[in-house]
């Protein structure tokens, strides 16, 4: 398999959070399983089923799509049902943060102080992040390797926000606390649209 579509499926597994335990050779397995079955139902469609040929063909096509593209929308389920946990999150963890930021510890002391407190999609990517800069990456690279890999667009804003305040001296708290009350503009002119 070229390494661009290992690449591409790594960062789809990322984004889902690795769905029961999927690792990259397990989904790509499962993928070429998926494959061949789809194939192998369809061609077996066409032969033993006795209707018109069009309605064979066209059965005997649907069956080897769903083969063919069944793992990957399972994935995009599972990277859309990811996002909206992790935005839905997004602005109570960030409270947390602000009140432990608050309290006197570092943004790593506060992150340290919500991955014990809380649970979820977004806890396990903080969690990655801190494990990632004790093992050598610098903050902000943890911090945008996250922002990619969750690919949204509120955690961007994040991470961005972080970045300038590190940079200019402003204080982390204020920060986030500013963050926080913006998405959670967001999500009450995005429930109102709705």
């Amino acid at each position: 398999m070229p390494s661009r579509a290992k690449a591409a499926a790594r960062d789809k597994l990322d984004r889902a959070g690795s769905p029961a335990g999927l690792t990259l050779g397990t989904f790509l397995t499962l993928r070429f399983i998926a494959f061949i079955g789809g194939l192998i139902a369809g061609g077996a469609l066409f032969i033993l089923w006795p209707g018109a040929a069009l309605h064979r063909w066209l059965g005997s096509g649907l069956l080897a799509l769903l083969g063919i593209l069944g793992p990957d929308y399972y994935l995009d389920g599972k990277i859309r049902s990811r996002q909206y946990i992790i935005r839905k999150s997004l602005p109570d963890v960030i409270d947390l943060l602000v009140v432990s930021a608050e309290a006197g510890t570092g943004l790593d002391g506060a992150l340290a102080v919500v991955i014990k407190r809380k649970e979820g999609p977004l806890i396990n990517e903080f969690s990655r992040v801190l494990a990632e800069m004790r093992l050598g990456k610098s903050r902000q690279q943890a911090w945008e390797d996250m922002a990619n890999r969750v690919d949204l667009d509120e955690l961007r804003m994040l991470v961005a926000a972080l970045r300038q305040a590190e940079q200019l001296g402003v204080s982390i708290a204020k920060t986030l606390r500013t963050q926080a009350d913006s998405l959670r503009t967001q999500r009450s002119l995005r429930v109102r649209q709705i």
